[in-house]
């Protein structure tokens, strides 16, 4: 019969309580009809005495094991030794047995490692007045009952104990991965800053080409410059100055590739055969895009060079099609690839490359998806907006530069 959760889960003393109360009545109506289904000889009256002893620590099983046990070991080693008495198995061996598991799971030390020897020394000493119970059966029968219940708690202190350590392991892992993908994050979004950084320079720059070519025309002309152009370019260098300056004290890998031309989707080619040296068969293709913008030519180009890493790190040296296309003002890049039968990557991984993906893919209000075709091929889907040349900046855009 399963026990209801709170008798041995919610309110442990409970269920104690009851087991001590049912096992005290028990032990008198034992006694008192004189049963003998266990060492027979002595006074009953000592066998109620033992009974009442054997029975009210049990309340104390869990909450103190030690002293539930140390009590009943003793009230029965002390009996035994002066006064002969009858053993009866339900009202003095078995509250022993239900004592001896509590404390072999709950007590600390060695108590809880020997308290059964303890309970079997004091049960022996009751087979001094009485020979007919030192047989080797008898004693064989008091060791594996102590012996074993002890053991089974034992086993389940162990139990418990280790699915502790794993949760405990489990919530640090959890907590560890956790933190790796917060600074995977924050190293991408400081390699995108970079790179954004490097593109409105560039950007800033060109502006500030023309205006100074307006003010150069206009001067050469003889005609008087507007003090607004002036100041334009003057705020244009300004910002220029500013803006390689904050490059400069970026820390990392950043600030050096910072210093090198930024890919776009003309330099496609060079990648894909970059993949190719390495065992990958790449198929790319490109429908018509239109003009882009370099921001956005440089997030596609990021997004398939992690595509195309990780499908050579965990799917060898397979077939990988690339498509890349625009529909109106929607770009589409589909990598896929084959997933091998029994997945061996060739390289460690690091975990967060879908992570820089999503971000860079966030800038342009755009999504990210993995999937499963039909043929089995692993399939990874990103759709980015093509910014208006008169559209404000994104807000996640807005967060990287900030």
């Amino acid at each position: 019969m399963k026990l209801p959760v709170w008798m041995h889960r919610g309110r442990p003393w409970v269920f104690d309580s009851t087991l001590a109360a049912i096992a005290l009545v028990g032990g008198q109506v034992e006694a008192s009809l004189h049963v003998v289904d266990g060492y027979a000889g002595g006074s009953v009256a000592v066998a109620h005495v033992l009974g009442a002893t054997l029975s009210l620590p049990l309340v104390l099983r869990r909450r103190a094991p030690v002293v539930a046990v140390s009590l009943m070991a003793g009230a029965c080693l002390v009996l035994s030794l002066f006064w002969a008495h009858p053993l009866y198995f339900w009202s003095h061996l078995m509250p022993l047995c239900f004592a001896v598991y509590p404390a072999a799971r709950y007590a600390p030390g060695w108590f809880g490692r020997w308290s059964w020897v303890l309970v079997t020394v004091a049960v022996a000493a009751a087979m001094l007045h009485t020979p007919s119970t030192r047989e080797v059966s008898n004693i064989a029968f008091t060791v594996l009952m102590f012996g074993g219940s002890s053991l089974a708690g034992r086993l389940v202190r162990r139990g418990s104990t280790t699915r502790r350590r794993l949760a405990q392991a489990l919530d640090s892992l959890a907590a560890e991965q956790h933190a790796a993908e917060e600074a995977a994050v924050r190293e991408e979004r400081a390699r995108i800053g970079v790179e954004v950084r490097d593109v409105v320079a560039h950007a800033v720059g060109l502006m500030l080409v023309q205006v100074g070519a307006a003010r150069l025309g206009l001067e050469s002309e003889g005609r008087a410059v507007p003090e607004q152009l002036r100041a334009a370019e003057a705020t244009g260098r300004r910002a220029l100055a500013e803006l390689r300056r904050s490059l400069e004290v970026l820390p990392g890998e950043g600030a050096a590739a910072s210093l090198e031309p930024l890919p776009d989707l003309d330099t496609l080619p060079d990648l894909v055969k970059g993949f190719e040296t390495a065992g990958l068969d790449v198929r790319l293709r490109v429908g018509e895009l239109g003009v882009l913008p370099r921001s956005l030519q440089l997030t596609v180009y990021r997004i398939l060079q992690e595509a195309l890493t990780n499908a050579l790190r965990h799917a060898g040296r397979v077939q990988v099609r690339v498509e890349l296309a625009r529909s109106a003002d929607v770009l589409t890049l589909e990598v896929s690839n084959p997933v091998p039968g029994s997945p061996r990557p060739l390289f460690p991984s690091g975990g967060h490359g879908l992570l820089g993906m999503r971000e860079r893919v966030a800038m342009f209000d755009g999504t990210l998806a993995t999937t499963t075709a039909e043929d089995g091929r692993f399939v990874l889907l990103a759709v980015l907006e093509v910014p208006t040349p008169d559209a404000g900046p994104r807000p996640q855009l807005e967060q990287v530069l900030s």
